[in-house]
């Protein structure tokens, strides 16, 4: 990622938030990012995640960059659906760089 993503400012440091898409993800970060407003934020999250953080981006006119992967947990799922759930991971950060 370039500098030029995001506004820089010179007295802003970045925070990175990496969070599923589902409220006991979602609602933690959000409570974190509402008290650093001094920040500037790179969110790494689902598509599920990403319209409530847009949404609570726009609405605090907060500097932000989202970056979505597509992935399933492998968590509580069979060994076949666990091995694709590490190649979605696996491609999805592949993809970003």
């Amino acid at each position: 990622m370039k500098k030029s993503d995001l506004k820089i400012c010179n007295r802003k440091k970045i925070l990175m938030v990496v969070a599923g898409g589902t409220g006991g993800h979602i609602y933690p970060s959000l409570s974190l990012i509402n008290k650093m407003k001094n920040y500037n934020f790179i969110i790494i999250t689902d598509q599920r995640g990403r319209k409530y953080y847009e949404n609570f981006f726009e609405k605090k006119s907060l500097n932000f960059k989202i970056f979505t992967h597509k992935v399933s947990s492998p968590s509580n799922k069979n060994i076949i659906h666990k091995i694709i759930s590490l190649l979605q991971i696996s491609i999805s950060l592949l993809n970003h760089y």
